[in-house]
């Protein structure tokens, strides 16, 4: 029985970590914030878009504009 309750919670747990969630990823200039992007995804995609919207406002050479995951 302790057994079978350990791999419920197991499973709750990875199916909870590993569901797709709402992560906010801000973007920032000298002036301040923005551009707030959502994203519903599980984090580490959400990271790498985040990361890519960050890339794209680095074309501009010189440029201080940088993107983080909230």
């Amino acid at each position: 029985m302790k057994n079978i309750k350990i791999y419920l919670v197991s499973i709750a747990i990875v199916i909870v970590i590993g569901c797709k969630q709402e992560h906010t990823c801000e973007c920032y200039k000298p002036g301040g914030k923005f551009k707030t992007y959502i994203i519903k995804d599980n984090k580490n995609n959400a990271r790498t878009k985040c990361n890519e919207y960050s890339n794209e406002y680095q074309q501009v050479p010189m440029s201080e504009t940088y993107c983080e995951l909230k």
